[in-house]
């Protein structure tokens, strides 16, 4: 329990970093998903904190909770027109103030207090149905969804076919890396696939989940001299990251 609710306050960390990053090359649409990534993390923390610790059913309790919020954010009241969306920060904001109704008054208190201050997002534009189609055009490659993920999968098939010829050749430092090729192949499917199946067709957790895999990855101290060691860190890593249920579904896509 600890540990998922440490990852959920690293996760909100993370992406608030990623979002300021995007903001400041001017890189809208994927810095109000990393934004909105952040939101959704911080309020997981506050509710595992809140409702996992003391309640005689916690798991159910706080997965309702969650619902819940999802519902909220997707929805919009005209109360909203306070927030025109008009900037990337309105953007955000507006989603918050969807959130936080899901929440009674001192739970949404909790929930806002841990969210990281937007400000930096106030004078980019909102990301266009314009912008929006043209960031899903380049994730894809210009691609359908359905072929770019039989696409990256192919490729990850073939560079883990060449990841153990480079092993069985002595060659282990090049066997990891075409490993490790292999693996964000089927990642980029796998995040683009699940994406489309719960209707992000903006693609944008294909974003945060991508800039989370890569923080897990970069904090890596050093990977083992052995291959297959060395490919079991790596997909720990991304499995940890994605979460239990994603990262089983997602390993059970890879090529090898």
């Amino acid at each position: 329990m600890e540990e998922f609710y440490a990852r959920c306050l690293a996760h909100s960390t993370t992406l608030d970093s990623a979002a300021r990053a995007f903001a400041a090359h001017g890189e809208s649409m994927d810095a109000v998903a990393c934004a909105w990534g952040a939101d959704l993390a911080a309020a997981q923390a506050v509710l595992w904190e809140r409702i996992v610790l003391g309640s005689p059913t916690p798991v159910r309790r706080y997965y309702q909770a969650g619902e819940v919020m999802i519902r909220a954010l997707s929805e919009r009241h005209e109360v909203d027109s306070e927030y025109p969306d008009t900037s990337a920060e309105h953007v955000v904001v507006g989603a918050r103030r969807r959130m936080l109704r899901a929440f009674d008054q001192r739970l949404a208190r909790a929930v806002e207090a841990r969210m990281p201050s937007v400000a930096y997002l106030g004078a980019m534009t909102a990301p266009t149905a314009a912008d929006i189609t043209a960031s899903v055009s380049r994730r894809l490659m210009g691609l359908t969804a359905r072929s770019f993920v039989e696409g990256r999968r192919g490729d990850a098939a073939d560079a883990m076919r060449n990841a153990y010829k480079l092993r069985d050749a002595g060659e282990l430092g090049a066997a990891v890396r075409r490993a490790y090729d292999a693996d964000a192949w089927s990642l980029a499917a796998y995040l683009v696939e699940s994406a489309v199946a719960v209707g992000d067709d903006a693609l944008m957790t294909v974003t945060t989940r991508w800039e989370l895999v890569n923080a897990g990855i970069e904090a890596l101290a050093a990977l083992p001299s052995d291959f297959d060691a060395a490919v079991h860190v790596l997909r720990s890593t991304v499995m940890r990251e994605l979460g239990e249920a994603d990262g089983l579904r997602w390993r059970a896509t890879l090529a090898a």
